[in-house]
């Protein structure tokens, strides 16, 4: 099986951060999160919100990393 690169992937895996479920949208951010990009700081916080209702909170916390992942690798992270 081949190595998943989050960068070729990235519209995809932007994609499945509006999946139904939870482990998905999870680890979605959490592969955002290993290749942090200012542009997706919008979409980590919509999915932040839409986590707000999950039975687990694992997408959430995901969504936090991931923003965190992209505030300590770049000024204009923190920023926004």
């Amino acid at each position: 099986m081949g190595q998943l690169r989050p960068r070729a992937a990235h519209p995809a895996v932007r994609g499945l951060l509006e999946h139904a479920d939870p482990a998905v949208r999870s680890v979605a951010a959490d592969l955002l999160a290993s290749q942090p990009a200012v542009g997706d700081v919008d979409v980590l916080i919509a999915a932040y919100t839409r986590a707000a209702g999950d039975p687990f909170d694992d997408a959430r916390l995901s969504a936090v990393s991931a923003l965190g992942a992209i505030a300590q690798a770049s000024a204009d992270g923190r920023l926004r």
